[in-house]
């Protein structure tokens, strides 16, 4: 998917190690549909590839489709996601979805200790459908656990920022006694964010969330003091790595079967971070 700022600074951090490496890319969206990325991946066997960098839609819906790649003497490398059958890809660059949550969950815990008095009310939006989002919510709620005055009081389905928006809204005039909002990802923290502008709750309640981008960096450095923090990938790092490791394999090397990227947590008040993230829109790699 290109529709989204982390899918794009992927594709930024990709084309830079193409260009380094002066190889062509070939970018294409499968747009999550499953029928879609196989054709694209029958496309690409017959126009005689050397690799395929992907992220697949499922772990197992996809395997048959890059099993035919693969025979076809194709090098398989993941990043994001991967299938299950660990003969297929000769990689895999990956950010541990739970800690996404994890620090996220440790901040909020520090926060509602500090400035809550131990005790909140906390409603979530999940994007559960999607493989990779469980992970990151249980991280984020194992870090609450600890603390006897936190109750999860609504946990509901958003990750587009359009239409989570009006789920988050209802969700605080149900629950007005949330004062803590979490959210899965990019959309559904910036829907959070926008609800709580728009209620009128600054001050009141305090979002933390997932995903880093530029709007995340002006949120967390402007006035209102809503979105507090959000725990972001280095998807530059990322897509830069899986593409140069890639080349690697195709050079005759052998690379870790499973390599993790950093998560990096950006916090209000973090200025210096958050300023490197937003002076490079998020093509910095951070170590």
């Amino acid at each position: 998917s290109q529709s989204d700022t982390f899918m794009q600074t992927v594709q930024a951090g990709m084309q830079a190690a193409a260009d380094r490496a002066g190889v062509e890319m070939i970018m294409g969206n499968t747009e999550n549909k499953l029928d879609k990325e196989a054709s694209m991946i029958d496309d690409y066997i017959t126009r005689g590839v050397k690799a395929i960098v992907i992220t697949p839609i499922s772990a197992d819906g996809s395997i048959a489709a890059l099993k035919k790649a693969k025979e076809a003497g194709i090098t398989i490398f993941c990043f994001n996601t991967c299938v299950n059958d660990p003969t297929i890809p000769s990689g895999y660059l990956v950010t541990k979805n739970a800690d996404l949550g994890i620090k996220s969950g440790e901040a909020a815990a520090k926060f509602i200790t500090e400035e809550l008095g131990g005790k909140a009310k906390v409603g979530l939006l999940n994007c559960d459908q999607f493989e990779g989002c469980p992970p990151r919510k249980e991280g984020f709620l194992a870090q609450l656990k600890a603390l006897p005055g936190v109750e999860v009081v609504a946990d509901q389905a958003g990750w587009l920022a359009d239409k989570a928006q009006p789920v988050s809204e209802a969700m605080l005039q149900a629950n007005p006694e949330i004062n803590i909002l979490w959210a899965a990802n990019e959309g559904g923290t910036v829907a959070h964010a926008n609800a709580v502008k728009t209620l009128g709750l600054g001050g009141k309640v305090f979002v933390f969330g997932t995903d880093m981008n530029n709007q995340m960096g002006q949120m967390l450095q402007a006035k209102d003091d809503i979105l507090q923090g959000v725990t972001g990938q280095a998807p530059y790092q990322m897509g830069y790595d899986s593409l140069a490791a890639a080349l690697e394999v195709l050079g005759g090397k052998t690379v870790e079967a499973v390599t993790n990227t950093p998560t990096i947590y950006f916090g209000r008040g973090n200025d210096a971070l958050i300023k490197q993230f937003m002076d490079t829109e998020g093509n910095a790699i951070f170590k």
